[in-house]
């Protein structure tokens, strides 16, 4: 039986943690986890369940919670352990739990807005009904001030023909749960068909995905 590890200071398990060639990086590894898992995931939850005012996360939260996790963890390996080994404090552990917070809670976001944005074009083809109900109004706006942005910059410097219409039409549609009937009543759309909501929608929905490919392509 392997007797028990001597429990290293924050500034020991930082360094351990941080340079592969050490003999206590696996050890070193094991106490970061064990103190500061929950840490995170409680972080992580947290900004998880902000989105969901009206209680109906999926039962996949678990999941979509340890995926996050798990690009938490990527994050502080990436790039020679930057992550942990610029943190300019490592003597004090409240202010690291708050930095990994802050971490945590930045991927969640990222992840929840891909996830949102996923929903709303279509990419996702399973129905999260939470990720229309997001209940931090500020991301939400966000959200859809820059989606709105993106769109009516695809028609630059060309007449916005039915633009503003088509914008209306994929945000009540893909957002916020209009079926088609509904969105005919209104008086400025009852002439279209249902046929022109359906087609709307996808193009709007290909336009967004096209825009964050190429977005994608270009950080890469």
């Amino acid at each position: 039986m392997n007797p028990p590890q001597e429990q290293m200071s924050l500034a020991e398990l930082l360094k351990h943690c941080c340079d592969r060639r050490s003999p206590k990086h696996g050890e070193a590894w094991l106490q970061f986890m064990e103190r500061y898992r929950s840490v995170m995931e409680h972080a992580i939850l947290k900004r998880c369940r902000s989105w969901d005012a009206r209680q109906r996360l999926p039962l996949q939260l678990k999941d979509v919670a340890n995926d996050i996790l798990g690009r938490v963890l990527e994050q502080l390996v990436v790039k020679d352990f930057k992550a942990l080994s610029t943190f300019r404090n490592p003597e004090s552990h409240p202010m690291f739990c708050a930095y990994l917070i802050q971490i945590s809670r930045n991927a969640a976001g990222a992840y929840l807005k891909k996830w949102k944005f996923d929903r709303m074009t279509g990419e996702d083809p399973i129905d999260w009904q939470s990720s229309k109900h997001v209940s931090d109004d500020s991301l939400a706006w966000e959200i859809y001030e820059s989606r709105v942005s993106e769109l009516r910059d695809t028609r630059k410097n060309r007449k916005p023909g039915n633009l503003e219409r088509d914008i209306h039409i994929f945000f009540l549609y893909r957002w916020s749960d209009f079926d088609q009937n509904m969105i005919l009543t209104h008086p400025y759309l009852r002439d279209i068909g249902h046929r022109v909501v359906d087609l709307v929608a996808n193009r709007m929905g290909d336009k967004l995905k096209k825009g964050y490919n190429n977005a994608s392509d270009a950080q890469e």
